[in-house]
């Protein structure tokens, strides 16, 4: 990519699997990734199988910043209990 460059992943379309991601330790060639999450009408719907959240996402909490908790997730999605 070139400075000015965006680009946009669809993490329920494009699935992966990755080792922890380790970073530089000098500062300024670190990465500077920012989070963004998009709605668009029409927008294709998401799988049932990756259907975790029942189409609502996660709610908006003020003053936190966004995580998941992913083994609170997978326990209680419903592909776990059937």
């Amino acid at each position: 990519m070139q400075p000015g460059e965006v680009q946009f992943l669809n993490n329920f379309t494009t699935l992966h699997a990755r080792t922890e991601f380790e970073d530089h330790e000098e500062v300024k060639r670190r990465r500077h990734m920012l989070r963004l999450w998009l709605h668009r009408p029409g927008f294709r719907p998401l799988a049932a199988n990756l259907n975790l959240f029942e189409g609502e996402g996660v709610a908006a909490q003020s003053g936190k910043k966004p995580s998941f908790d992913l083994k609170s997730v997978r326990a209680e999605a419903p592909a776990a209990r059937a």
